[in-house]
């Protein structure tokens, strides 16, 4: 068990692999595959904790039948130590219960504190995030501080574009890490190959973010089974579809040699460059440590490449204004596009806006979207991913 406050002092020595699973939507079954992930590894002999951050009525506490009688939201407001919020599972990895919609509107001091416990939980081998799904700011902040990001997608209506917008977010916030994606409630392993390669090449074409296909899950009863007698697949039925297809992502995870790892203080700086706060050490801990209360060299790198981006978006937004402005470019006709919205309060997240027109191909329409970025030329792209047959969500393994 991890032993923390608010201003644990974790061994350099620990790293962590920091895995956060999103999604574009909910319903596309990403908790129970953190879930089943969480299990597999700890029975592979890994030190595994689960970051529950999933929305309430979804999150992996009811999913476990479990009641814990304090949150993470005691911690981020200070009334609680990481200590006392752990959770042990009888199968073997422990377990950060969170839920709720609590994740807007936190102070500076809330977030240092969030970023305190991501810090100390890189004693274990696996950090799995199970972050909320959409693109809101704050809970995108978790993600941009993990080491490496699960993307679960499905062939579903909606999930590929709600998936793309997420991934635009993630390019526009310069994240650096691996995106591995996972293809949920596949029929087979063709269909949902065939899923991952419309959104693959959508991303090659416009992004190249580093992404891969981690697997594919097939649509298996079990997985619904075993969330209605709170248990997990990959133990409670191990010959079935989906709990051999789990494991494989778990045995593809550990097979990742130069898979990236995360220091302590670089998940501290990450999340609240991510949430919109400079990562200087605070006053009080640096008298405890007994020096002067004055930044280090990365500290204010740091501080100068976050400047950095938010000067360049103000520069392209006063460039696009200027290019919008009636007469500008003659009597051509101009599409009316809704204006950039600058990230708000603390959160340094940008939210995107994008022009987007139909166009019709061999037949089948697409939307055309049109995205500009701080330096360079508009990006146009398109993301078309309906499957051959469309299909319901099974809203339980969600």
């Amino acid at each position: 068990m991890v032993d923390s406050g608010e201003n644990t002092d974790v061994a350099p020595s620990s790293m962590a692999r920091i895995l956060s699973l999103v999604a574009g939507k909910a319903t596309v079954g990403k908790t129970g595959i953190a879930l089943n992930l969480a299990a597999q590894l700890a029975r592979q002999g890994q030190r595994v904790c689960v970051l529950d951050l999933g929305s309430e009525g979804a999150d992996l506490c009811q999913q476990l039948g479990l009641q814990p009688p304090v949150r993470l939201r005691e911690l981020a407001l200070g009334e609680t130590r990481l200590e006392s919020l752990l959770v042990h599972d009888r199968r073997g990895f422990d377990l950060v219960p969170g839920g709720g919609d609590w994740l807007q509107g936190l102070d500076a001091a809330a977030h240092r504190r969030l970023a305190e416990a991501l810090a100390a939980l890189c004693d274990y081998d696996f950090l799995l995030i199970d972050a909320p799904a959409g693109n809101e700011r704050n809970a995108l902040a978790f993600a941009l501080a993990a080491s490496e990001i699960l993307l679960v997608i499905t062939p579903y209506a909606g999930s590929l574009d709600r998936a793309w917008s997420l991934l635009k977010l993630l390019y526009a916030e310069q994240y650096q890490g691996p995106v591995r994606v996972i293809v949920n409630s596949v029929n087979d392993h063709a269909s949902g190959r065939q899923c991952y390669d419309k959104f693959h090449g959508v991303n090659d074409f416009y992004l190249e973010l580093d992404l891969s296909l981690l697997g594919l899950v097939r649509k298996d009863s079990a997985m619904g089974q075993a969330f209605d007698r709170h248990g997990i697949a990959v133990i409670d039925a191990p010959e079935s579809m989906a709990a051999i297809d789990l494991r494989y992502l778990a045995d593809r995870l550990l097979a990742a040699d130069d898979a990236p790892q995360a220091r302590p203080q670089e998940v501290r700086q990450a999340y609240l460059r991510a949430a919109g706060l400079l990562a200087v050490p605070e006053v009080a801990e640096m008298e405890l440590a007994g020096r002067a209360a004055s930044p280090s060299d990365d500290d204010l790198h740091l501080q100068l490449e976050y400047l950095s981006v938010q000067v360049e978006q103000l520069i392209g937004e006063v460039t696009r204004l200027r290019d919008s402005e009636p007469g500008a470019r003659g009597n051509e006709a101009r599409e009316e596009r809704p204006p950039a919205v600058a990230a708000q309060g603390d959160c340094g997240i940008a939210a995107l806006a994008s022009a987007s027109e139909q166009v019709v191909i061999d037949g089948e329409a697409f939307t055309l979207y049109r995205l500009d970025r701080p330096g360079a030329g508009p990006l146009h792209f398109a993301c078309h991913g309906a499957p051959d047959e469309v299909v319901e969500a099974d809203p339980r393994v969600g």
